[in-house]
């Protein structure tokens, strides 16, 4: 048509190929980010205040995190929180993770009531989609301490011996035991008792003298803890004072070098006076580091039955307390308190399990030399050191009375003997009482068949 001049195709073309571009670029835009990863440590319970913290990441940054708890039909509101700081879409964002902390506990949350209930968390993405990512967390609301009550009405312990606290705790409880002068026994459920129902076998360590009674205490889940008093006796026990040893130069010669030699970690310290010094102390406290360790790997099981076993037909040489001080040249290189019975009886007698048990350790054990270590469950173990050889393996189980090796002179020790330790949760304790089935009988199974599964003694490796 005359005065009219058709579209040019470079115009048409240019004009297409700038919708194309921004098609793409929005395209490009829209798809951007991906959904947030909500990440974070989640516990199963909270308490009367509680900050909540985790993490929301995103390539886009995060644009908005809210969460909500769904208890009783209710919603109730816990945060709200818009991110999004300003910037150009198609730049990348200067923090693609967010760090969320959130008050979650019963006082922190209005309408919020103890009991189960689900805590909801929407995380938004900073980008044209606005992707979201929810998470349900279902969470126990405890807002009050666990509680406690003590079965077992009077408990009699005498320094350096145990004692059977047979309670009841409320749910939710994760970590309930007795503590007595500084140390912490772990409480069990009390086999074929009602559910709640648990006992601790505790000491009172030798070193208290005294000082401290014992108290039960309990941690649940949410962080809530409970201390009680119980009644408790507690009676000294007169431990003998030894004359001085004094190590000459030949005794230290034949005790340190294999020692060092067994313990790579241990830097000798120049003299053989030093270095026992270094075994009788840094090393012995390594040892009774690793022993408390050690316990905690305890089967929950009743291996043992019935009085332990001292070595047959063996003379008393040492007892549970002995203290004496190690001279050289008049000079105090330590003082030690002996923790265990050590027995003698013909140059390399067998020595049998105490008691039915898991070999947990037979190997060199410094100042213990070579040493066998069962445990009899419930965090009970007995250690046999000095030994010649070793007639077990770890892992296997022995009966009472079953050879675990020859005695001997390793470690420090200057003659054939068996040093025998009983160790309650890594403590030890005097084995003697341990001996005697009439004690067994009144502090152990009496309670046990009172308040657990009514028998006089749960059988070996049945609870």
């Amino acid at each position: 048509m005359a005065g009219f001049d058709a579209p040019s195709h470079t115009l048409r073309n240019s004009v297409l190929t700038l919708v194309f571009i921004g098609l793409l670029a929005i395209g490009w835009a829209w798809l951007r980010g991906g959904t947030p990863r909500i990440q974070g440590a989640w516990p199963s319970a909270l308490g009367l205040h509680a900050t909540l913290r985790f993490h929301i990441t995103d390539s886009m940054g995060v644009r908005r995190v809210t969460a909500v708890y769904l208890q009783r039909g209710k919603k109730l509101p816990v945060a709200d929180l818009r991110l999004r700081k300003a910037r150009r879409w198609w730049l990348a964002p200067r923090q693609t993770t967010a760090a969320i902390a959130v008050a979650a506990g019963r006082a922190d949350v209005h309408g919020l009531q103890d009991g189960p209930a689900q805590l909801v968390i929407r995380a938004e993405a900073d980008n044209l989609r606005g992707t979201t990512a929810r998470l349900r967390l279902p969470i126990v609301i405890r807002s009050l301490p666990p509680r406690l009550r003590a079965l077992t009405y009077q408990q009699y312990v005498v320094e350096g011996g145990c004692e059977m606290l047979v309670y009841r705790q409320s749910a939710g409880v994760v970590r309930s035991g007795v503590e007595m002068g500084g140390q912490f026994f772990a409480g069990h459920p009390l086999p074929g008792a009602r559910p709640g129902t648990w006992f601790c076998l505790f000491s009172d360590p030798w070193y208290n003298t005294g000082k401290t009674l014992p108290v039960l205490t309990a941690t649940d889940d949410a962080g809530n803890t409970t201390t009680i008093h119980f009644p408790a006796e507690v009676f000294p026990r007169k431990f003998r004072q030894r004359p001085p040893f004094n190590l000459t130069h030949a005794v230290l010669a034949q005790l340190v070098p294999p020692i060092l030699a067994h313990e790579p970690g241990l830097t000798p310290a120049g003299s053989l006076a030093a270095d026992f010094t270094l075994i009788d102390t840094k090393l012995a406290a390594q040892q009774q580091q690793f022993l408390a360790a050690l316990s905690q790997r305890s089967q929950p099981k009743f291996f043992w039955h019935g009085a332990f076993m001292p070595l047959p037909h063996a003379a008393v040489e040492a007892r549970f307390g002995d203290y004496r001080a190690f001279m050289d040249h008049g000079h105090v290189l330590d003082h030690e308190t002996h923790l265990g019975v050590d027995m003698a009886s013909v140059r390399n007698t067998p020595v049998p399990a105490g008691n039915a048990g898991r070999v947990v350790w037979a190997g060199y054990f410094g100042i213990y030399g070579n040493a066998v270590i069962l445990d009899h469950g419930f965090g009970l173990m007995s250690l046999y050191g000095h030994m010649k050889d070793f007639a077990v393996h770890v892992g296997e189980m022995v009966q009472k009375g079953q050879m675990l090796g020859h005695s001997d002179s390793t470690g420090l020790a200057l003659g054939d003997h068996v040093h025998y330790s009983i160790l309650v949760d890594g403590v030890q304790v005097n084995p003697e009482d341990w001996w005697d089935p009439s004690w067994i009988q009144a502090h152990i199974w009496h309670k046990l068949a009172e308040f657990g599964n009514r028998q006089t003694e749960p059988r070996s490796g049945h609870p």
